[in-house]
C-alpha cells in the first residue's frame, strides 16, 4: 500500500486511504498516518477507524499536527516503544492550536509501565502516548490505555480540555516510585478536566492522575466532576488558582489531592479511603470546603510548610472528616512550623475518629489542631462551629496561638480535654460544649485568655440513671452546665406511680443534678428515669 499523493488533500480524510492497515508493519502505518494528516485541509477531520499498530521511535518522529483540525479515533493506535530516552516515544505531537481528539477509540502503550522517580533533568525524557504544544487542545471520549508513563503531557499550552477516558497502569504500588501519569503539564494552564481514571473491579490504575510541578507549573487548572481510581493521587498540582471540584475518589494510598500553592480551592469532593484527604503546602488564601472523606488512616486536611508560605487567610470549612477508629493522626492539622500565620478560618466542619492513640508523649494531639514552631506564632484564628468527636486525644488544640477565638464548637466521646491552649495568650473561648470529655476546662489555658458559657460532662446527655425511694435523688454527671435544661420521663411503672401522676422538679447542683419527687406514695427499691439534658 502506497500513500496518496500530497494535493489531494480534503476535509474528510480516512486513514484506510493513505495507506494504514492492521496487516501492515509499524513503520509503514506511521508513514500512512502521517500521510493521512498531510492530506486532511485547515478544519477537517482524519478518521481512524481500523485498529493499528505504529512505530513510535521518538517524539521527534511522531505524528506531527500542525494545523486545526479534529483527529477523529474510532480504532486503536497502539505504539511500539516506551523507552525513557532524550527522544521520547510518543505517537502523536500537536504542535497547532485548535486541535481536536474525539472518538470511541483509544491510544495504547506498548505494554512498558515506568513509575520510577525522575531527577529534574530526567523529566523531558519521559516516554508517553499524547504530546500537545498548542493552545486551545481538545479531547473528548477517546480512551488512553496504559501508557508507558505519561498519557498526555501538555508543555507550555493553554485552555486544553479533556474529557477522555484513562485505564491501565501498575496493579501495584511500590513506595518511591510515584511518577505514572494520566495527564501531565509543564508550563501554560487555565486547563479543564473532566475525565475518568481506572476501572471499577480492576487493579491496573494510575499513581498520579494529573499533575503539574515545580517553577514551571501550570496555573488556574480546573479538575472537577472527574472519577479516579488510583494508588496515590487525583491530583498533585503546584501553582495557583487551581479548582478541584466534584470529584468521586477510591483506593488512594496516600493523601488523594495535594496542593502546592496558593489561592486554590478544593470543593465537594468525596473520598473514600486513604491515608489522608487533601494536603496543602507552601501558600496562602487557599480553601479546602464541604468535601466528605471517609475511611481514613491519617490526618484528614493537613496544611504544611516545605519550603516557603505561611498559608495566612487559608479556609477549611464543611468538611466531613471520618478517620478508621485507628488514625493516628490529627483530623485538621496546620502544621506551620517556621512561619507566622494569619487569618486562618476552621469552621462548621464534622471530625469523627482520629487521634486514636499518643504519637509524642511531648505534644497534644487533637481532632483540630493548630501548631507553630518558635518563636513564630498564629494570629487572628477562628475555630468556630465545629462537630468533633470520638478520639482518645483532645478535641481543639492550639500550639503558640495568640488573639484567636474558639467559639460554638460541640463535642462529644473526648477521652482528654475538649480545649487545650499550648503557649498561647489573648485567645476567647466562647459557648464550646461537649459530653462524655475525659477532663473538664480549658488546658493550659493562660491567665490573658477568656472563657465563657463553655459546657462540659462527663457523661452522655441522654442516658438512664437509678432513683432510690425517697424524697430527693442527686445525679451526678460529672460537669453540667448552671442553665441546663433537664427532662426525665419514667421507665418504670412503680416510678410512675411513686411520682403519683406529677413531674419531678430537676435543678442543676454541683456537678449533677437533683431530682425532687412528687408526693405520692412511695414505692419500695429503685426505680429508673431516663433523662435528656440540653445545654
Amino acid at each position: 500500500m502506497f500513500p496518496k499523493q500530497e494535493h489531494n488533500m480534503s476535509f474528510h480524510v480516512d486513514a484506510s486511504d493513505h495507506g494504514a492497515s492492521p496487516g501492515n508493519t509499524p513503520e509503514q502505518n506511521l508513514v500512512a498516518l502521517k500521510a493521512a494528516v498531510l492530506a486532511t485541509l485547515q478544519g477537517g477531520t482524519l478518521h481512524i477507524n481500523g485498529h493499528y499498530v505504529v512505530a513510535t521511535p521518538g517524539l521527534l518522529d511522531a505524528i506531527v499536527i500542525d494545523k486545526p483540525m479534529t483527529v477523529r479515533i474510532d480504532g486503536s493506535l497502539t505504539a511500539t516503544s516506551g523507552a525513557f530516552q532524550p527522544n521520547p516515544p510518543y505517537i502523536f505531537k500537536v504542535v497547532a492550536d485548535g486541535v481536536t481528539f474525539r472518538g470511541a477509540g483509544a491510544l495504547i502503550g506498548d505494554g512498558a509501565l515506568n513509575a520510577a522517580n525522575l531527577d529534574e533533568g530526567d523529566r523531558i525524557q519521559m516516554p508517553g502516548l499524547l504530546y500537545v504544544e498548542g493552545d486551545n487542545f481538545e479531547l473528548e471520549g477517546v480512551t488512553i490505555d496504559s501508557p508507558p508513563k505519561v498519557g498526555i503531557y501538555l508543555v507550555g499550552c493553554r485552555r486544553a480540555k479533556i474529557a477522555g477516558r484513562f485505564i491501565g497502569g501498575p496493579t501495584t504500588h511500590t513506595n518511591g516510585e510515584t511518577a505514572y501519569f494520566a495527564i501531565r503539564m509543564s508550563g501554560g494552564g487555565d486547563h479543564l478536566i473532566e475525565s475518568d481514571f481506572g476501572e471499577v473491579g480492576s487493579d491496573a490504575r494510575y499513581v498520579t492522575a494529573i499533575r503539574t510541578f515545580g517553577l514551571a507549573a501550570a496555573n488556574r487548572v480546573t479538575v472537577r466532576n472527574c472519577f479516579a481510581k488510583v494508588h496515590e493521587k487525583l491530583f498533585y498540582g503546584h501553582g495557583e488558582e487551581h479548582l478541584v471540584a466534584d470529584n468521586v475518589i477510591i483506593g488512594s494510598k496516600t493523601d488523594a489531592i495535594r496542593i502546592n500553592g496558593s489561592r486554590n480551592r478544593v470543593l465537594r469532593n468525596r473520598i473514600w479511603g486513604g491515608k489522608g484527604a487533601v494536603s496543602v503546602y507552601d501558600g496562602s488564601d487557599n480553601d479546602i470546603s464541604f468535601n466528605n472523606a471517609y475511611n481514613l488512616t491519617q490526618t484528614g486536611i493537613y496544611f504544611g510548610v516545605s519550603q516557603v508560605g505561611d498559608h495566612s487567610s487559608s479556609k477549611v470549612i464543611g468538611n466531613h472528616l471520618a478517620g478508621t477508629g485507628n488514625a493516628l493522626a490529627d483530623g485538621i492539622m496546620f502544621d506551620l512550623k517556621g512561619a507566622d500565620c494569619t487569618d486562618l478560618e476552621v469552621k462548621d466542619n464534622l471530625v469523627v475518629n482520629f487521634a486514636s492513640a499518643e504519637v509524642d508523649p511531648v505534644e497534644e494531639q487533637g481532632l483540630i489542631r493548630i501548631r507553630v514552631l518558635s518563636p513564630h506564632s498564629v494570629r487572628r484564628a477562628v475555630v468556630a462551629g465545629n462537630n468533633l468527636r470520638n478520639t482518645l486525644q483532645n478535641g481543639v488544640v492550639l500550639n503558640r496561638v495568640i488573639d484567636s477565638l474558639v467559639s460554638h464548637n460541640k463535642g462529644s466521646d473526648i477521652s482528654k480535654h475538649f480545649l487545650v491552649e499550648d503557649g498561647g495568650a489573648y485567645n476567647r473561648w466562647l459557648d464550646n460544649s461537649a459530653t462524655e470529655v475525659g477532663t473538664i476546662g480549658v488546658a493550659g489555658l493562660s491567665s490573658a485568655s477568656d472563657t465563657a458559657g463553655n459546657m462540659y460532662t462527663r457523661q452522655p446527655l441522654t442516658a438512664e440513671a437509678s432513683c432510690a425511694a425517697g424524697l430527693t435523688t442527686h445525679v451526678n454527671h460529672g460537669g453540667i452546665a448552671p442553665n441546663a435544661q433537664i427532662f426525665l420521663k419514667a421507665t418504670t411503672a412503680d416510678f410512675a406511680t411513686l411520682m403519683a401522676g406529677r413531674w419531678p422538679l430537676a435543678t442543676v447542683s454541683g456537678t449533677g443534678f437533683n431530682v425532687a419527687l412528687g408526693t405520692g406514695t412511695p414505692a419500695a427499691g429503685v426505680e429508673r428515669f431516663a433523662y435528656h439534658i440540653v445545654q
